[in-house]
């Protein structure tokens, strides 16, 4: 299985159009068999698209119902878009937290069937809202796999307690299952050692055990929207 994972940035992409066509790209070049998709947009006003048109896209709800996809969501434009060049996904995508006027979510996309599709919230509703709320959303595949999709945050010790509900949450849904977790951690592998060994006590880097990789980083230090890390 060939994975992939990609912090969108669609709050502040400039030109979504181009992105969305070079995202096709890779996943069809590189023939991806699954990835994760953060920071996914929608507005949180217009048109819902309709059950019999998400199902036709292979969209499978999370079983603890969540928004409803609207048209501007940008994972379900990219899956009408992958349709176009006969690449066929099931998908997913849940809401995780509130800015300005749109939802900024999760989303998942497998070339092989789910079994069930699960959310959860990291954070607390009464005490966390607006871009404090992180949740996460996991995927069971028909091959027996789990993907879980995270965002985490920026804040160490906000990332620390949602991580720990991460974990928790995990030790519930894994079972005897082959489990990847992916996603944007925010945290620094070169800067954040002690984060960054947090994250190794329960599970392999897929970077460190690659037979072949490259530098590792794509920007070093801080860039505008977060950092980018491993």
């Amino acid at each position: 299985m060939k994975i992939l994972t990609l912090n969108c940035h669609t709050t502040t992409e400039c030109d979504s159009k181009k992105q969305m066509a070079a995202i096709v790209d890779v996943i069809v070049s590189e023939k991806i068999t699954s990835f994760c998709l953060q920071e996914v947009k929608q507005e949180r006003t217009g048109r819902i698209v309709d059950h019999s048109v998400l199902k036709k896209l292979s969209f499978i709800e999370a079983q603890e119902g969540e928004v409803q996809i609207r048209e501007s969501n940008f994972a379900f434009l990219l899956q009408k878009e992958l349709r176009k060049v006969k690449s066929n996904f099931s998908w997913t995508w849940a809401d995780s937290y509130e800015e300005d006027e749109a939802n900024i979510g999760l989303a998942i996309f497998s070339k092989i069937s789910f079994s069930a599709v699960k959310t959860k919230m990291l954070t607390r509703d009464l005490v966390h809202k607006g871009r404090c709320k992180r949740r996460s959303v996991a995927v069971c595949l028909e091959n027996s796999q789990v993907l879980v999709n995270v965002h985490f945050s920026e804040q160490y010790n906000q990332f620390l307690l949602e991580w720990g509900n991460l974990i928790k949450w995990i030790k519930e849904i894994k079972k005897e299952n082959v489990l990847f977790v992916m996603g944007d951690f925010n945290i620094d592998a070169e800067s954040n050692r002690i984060g960054y060994k947090k994250l190794c006590e329960y599970f392999q880097d897929t970077y460190m055990a690659a037979l072949s990789r490259g530098d590792g980083l794509t920007v070093r230090g801080a860039v505008k929207g977060g950092r980018i890390v491993r």
